[in-house]
């Protein structure tokens, strides 16, 4: 009886202790050209102080948002800013523009779920909305 009650008790402790937490395994998600968005969100997810990107585009303009690790928040600038050089020199063709700020990140997510139902302008539109947020907010 006390070796099952041991067994069962460790077997309990190293469940708890395993670590569900995927920081090797960025979460993504795409949408509108795929190819550019998801050689975007491939390079962006290099990084591993990133634990979420976002990345949606049209046919002028790029917009990442990404989130990092709770334990560097205190480097965000400083991997913005890395980031953002990386993302321009792979694709000069577009305007990027890149955020770490969770209300772009639901926006990019809103906008990607009504992007079926919407048309081209309004899409553009919508995608200039979220940009023109993301340069008021900073």
């Amino acid at each position: 009886m006390f070796r099952i009650l041991l067994i069962l008790l460790l077997s309990m402790t190293l469940i708890g202790c395993s670590n569900n937490n995927d920081e090797n395994n960025p979460q993504a998600s795409s949408a509108t050209h795929p190819p550019v968005v998801e050689e975007a969100i491939a390079l962006v997810s290099e990084e591993r102080d990133v634990n979420k990107v976002q990345a949606i585009a049209n046919e002028e303009n790029l917009v990442i948002a990404f989130k990092v690790n709770s334990l560097k928040n205190f480097q965000l600038k400083k991997i913005k800013k890395s980031i953002k050089e990386k993302v321009e020199k792979n694709f000069p063709d577009y305007d990027v523009t890149v955020s770490t700020d969770l209300k772009i990140m639901l926006e990019l997510n809103k906008l990607q779920e009504e992007q079926d139902t919407l048309s081209e302008d309004e899409f553009k539109q919508a995608l200039q909305k979220i940009i023109d947020l993301e340069k008021e907010e900073t």
